[in-house]
């Protein structure tokens, strides 16, 4: 179904011709102060997707503004846990394309909004099986870090995140995760 074009003195939640709201084109576009200002807007609803199923807190990673991440989780409505098509999380896309401190961002979130991290994505991998193959440490600690991440848990093709880590030739993180794992 089309949603409707914006007339000029729209709601900023209506959609454009390409079925994108104010807020998606200011995040895709790294138009920082506009995004802000649209987040303060109480009529704006964060969790809107576009036609690629991109709500804002999972386009954000394509950027590198923290105030935009911030300004969106100091909105009680925003999903942090929201999948996309095939499971993706947006704590799945932190740790593949955002930086650091985006991730440690998302990831102290605050109580009402707990990130899990122990979900698996549309491959099977938790976010420390994709953080352990990018041979990101710094991602790696920061996820374990976080009391709930489980180093012992499979992805879809039986390798843990320190089984990644060596295939990939992490050795450095194969060895953390050594040190953090507890045979069941």
């Amino acid at each position: 179904m089309r949603r409707p074009e914006c007339p000029i003195n729209a709601k900023a939640t209506c959609f454009d011709s390409v079925e994108e709201t104010p807020l998606i084109n200011a995040i895709f576009l790294d138009r920082e102060s506009v995004a802000l200002a649209l987040l303060e807007h109480a009529g704006v609803d964060v969790n809107l997707s576009n036609s690629a199923h991109y709500t804002p807190i999972r386009l954000f990673f394509f950027t590198k503004s923290v105030d935009i991440l911030k300004g969106l989780l100091a909105r009680d409505e925003v999903e942090v846990n929201r999948p996309k098509n095939f499971g993706e999380r947006p704590v799945h896309l932190a740790v593949r394309r955002g930086t650091l401190e985006q991730l440690q961002c998302l990831l102290n979130s605050g109580k009402k909004k707990r990130v899990e991290v122990n979900v698996l994505d549309e491959d099977g991998d938790k976010p420390l099986h994709g953080a352990a193959n990018l041979g990101d440490v710094e991602k790696v600690r920061c996820l374990l870090r976080n009391s709930n991440t489980s180093c012992n848990v499979k992805n879809s093709l039986g390798n843990t995140a320190k089984d990644l880590a060596a295939q990939a030739g992490h050795h450095r993180i194969a060895d953390l995760l050594s040190c953090n794992t507890t045979e069941s």
